[in-house]
């Protein structure tokens, strides 16, 4: 089965919009299209942006801390947490995204090779 680890972003998105892509993507995890791997420092992350009050998002979409924290446990059920995250560095523009890569790298889900990884990193040109 193929897998795939989605960054706090992604989720955050899933939780605001859920008709949005990236809802679509959870439900397409959840019928077995391909295994979520997450880890907890992901999870804390969106739950941690879901529930700050000073965040635009929070002015714009309403919604109870309860239904936010309910939303990541539940991703938390659903998916498989990988734990034991290596250190890595290796995101230039956002350094707080190494987690992303590590979760990936622990679930092998990118080459272990350190140089690739790096080199792709900083060749890649973020959209958005």
């Amino acid at each position: 089965m193929p897998s795939a680890v989605l960054d706090s972003t992604v989720l955050i998105s899933a939780f605001l919009a859920q008709r949005g892509v990236s809802n679509e993507l959870l439900r397409h995890a959840r019928a077995g299209a391909f295994l979520l791997c997450l880890s907890e420092e992901i999870l804390d992350e969106a739950q941690r942006v879901l529930l700050d009050e000073e965040r635009r998002h929070r002015q714009r979409y309403h919604y109870p801390n309860e239904e936010a924290i309910n939303f990541i446990d539940g991703l938390r059920a659903f998916a498989h947490l990988v734990t034991d995250l290596p250190q890595v560095a290796v995101v230039i523009r956002d350094p707080n995204d190494d987690m992303v890569v590590a979760t990936a790298q622990r679930a092998q889900r990118l080459s272990g090779n350190k140089a690739f990884i790096k080199e792709y990193l900083r060749s890649y040109t973020w959209q958005g």
